[in-house]
């Protein structure tokens, strides 16, 4: 705090606040009145305002006396602070606040005036903001469990404690942790929270979880609730044939059946299970039928007259992705 009291003191004064209104008095010179919070305001909470005096014009005289913290409303004296009349802290007083609303608090800031300076009388506001305590949740995405190599998105977001968000500048970073290691870590972005990627997971089961910490320790440090994530191994590819007794155009009446092979889309690849769905055009024929060693077959005895798609669709396993097969046509004459 003492190097920002010593920013404040040592060079020209800033602008003055809108809606400032001074007093003079004839004979005595003009002075420059502002006043601020000296750090982070939060609600609740008391602040030391600081003022700064500081004659108007090129002057070898230095103003002293006093300036007064005033409630804005009843115009009542909530602090006096003496005007200090030495380096490093020329013409400035510290004075404490009550507790801050959140939001916008308006007061006056009065300085006494002595018998080379004038008074005068300015309304300011300090910013109250949430805080300091926090908390952290974190979302994922997709939710729950994701397949081994696709990207997963950790959002983390940070609020006030007990509850609202948090007004005040974003501030401060956030550790990833996964399976209790640090893995990765950023500045906090707009909005109190930070979206992490994450893409090389093995298969199995992790746990998330994101630190929050303010180093400049205006904030208070908070860690998410673990989030359990399962990420299952990434599905093989397969080759697939689809045979057909008959193709082309065959009589009314004819039994036509089909064969899928489902076979492991690298060499030495475990040979497939589960089961297959037959179609005729987009639409389902009988019940999945199971693989065995590769292969499932079905008849198709009931073909009406005219043009028939058929094809087979394999619906997966836990190491191999669904696929549709290749498809067949037959034609149905009278």
């Amino acid at each position: 705090m003492a190097a920002a009291i010593i920013a404040c003191a040592g060079f020209a004064a800033p602008a003055q606040a809108a809606g400032t209104a001074g007093t003079y008095t004839t004979g005595r010179s003009e002075v420059g009145l502002v006043a601020y919070e000296s750090d982070l305001a939060f609600a609740n909470n008391s602040i030391q305002v600081v003022a700064w005096v500081s004659s108007a014009l090129p002057s070898t005289k230095v103003p002293s006396g006093t300036v007064s913290l005033l409630s804005d409303t009843t115009g009542k004296v909530l602090s006096v602070g003496d005007v200090n009349t030495d380096e490093p802290f020329l013409g400035v007083t510290f004075m404490d606040s009550p507790a801050l609303s959140l939001g916008a608090n308006y007061f006056k800031a009065a300085y006494s005036g002595d018998a080379n300076f004038s008074p005068k009388t300015i309304r300011f506001a300090i910013q109250g903001i949430s805080g300091p305590k926090t908390q952290t949740a974190i979302t994922v995405s997709p939710a729950g469990s994701s397949v081994a190599g696709l990207p997963i998105t950790i959002t983390a977001r940070t609020t006030a404690l007990p509850s609202g968000p948090l007004t005040g500048r974003p501030v401060g970073e956030y550790i990833l942790e996964i399976d209790g290691v640090e893995v990765d870590y950023h500045y906090i972005g707009a909005g109190w929270q930070y979206v992490f990627t994450v893409t090389n997971l093995p298969a199995g089961q992790h746990m998330f979880t994101v630190r929050y910490v303010d180093q400049l320790g205006n904030y208070g440090s908070s860690t998410s609730a673990p989030v359990t994530y399962t990420v299952t191994p990434a599905l093989g590819a397969v080759k697939t044939e689809f045979h057909s007794s008959h193709h082309g155009d065959i009589p009314a009446g004819t039994a036509v059946t089909v064969q899928a092979v489902i076979k492991p889309g690298v060499v030495g690849g475990a040979t497939p299970s589960g089961w297959v769905q037959f179609y005729d055009w987009n639409t389902k024929v009988g019940s999945p039928v199971k693989l065995v060693n590769g292969k499932a077959g079905y008849t198709h005895s009931t073909l009406k007259y005219g043009k028939h798609v058929l094809q087979a669709r394999y619906l997966g396993s836990s190491s191999y992705m669904a696929v549709f097969t290749p498809a067949r046509t037959v034609i149905i004459g009278s």
